[in-house]
């Protein structure tokens, strides 16, 4: 269950950011990259505690090649240590296409 809401999670914000970056430049057409990234990591954070998942991160790459990480949640809740984008994940069985 716990995998299913982190997969959950990570296509939600996948769909949410396709969908908010295009919904951001119409309503803002002079918006920059850390606009877009200020807004996809509010969604993350959203998307991330209503899910109930500890933790997510996600890594961004832009047209004009601008690239930057996104994290919320904990990467170990009995530390409480906070998820950073470098923090690492454990990928599972979609390794099994790099095969």
């Amino acid at each position: 269950m716990l995998i299913a809401k982190r997969l959950v999670v990570l296509s939600l914000a996948t769909l949410a950011g396709v969908g908010l970056s295009g919904s951001l430049q119409a309503q803002q057409p002079n918006a920059t990259g850390a606009d877009l990234q200020s807004a996809l990591q509010a969604r993350l954070s959203q998307l991330q505690s209503e899910s109930g998942a500890p933790g997510v991160t996600a890594g961004v790459v832009l047209a004009d090649g601008t690239t930057f990480g996104l994290a919320a949640g904990m990467a170990d809740t009995i530390l409480g240590i906070a998820m950073t984008p470098q923090s690492r994940l454990m990928q599972g069985s979609v390794g099994k296409t790099y095969v």
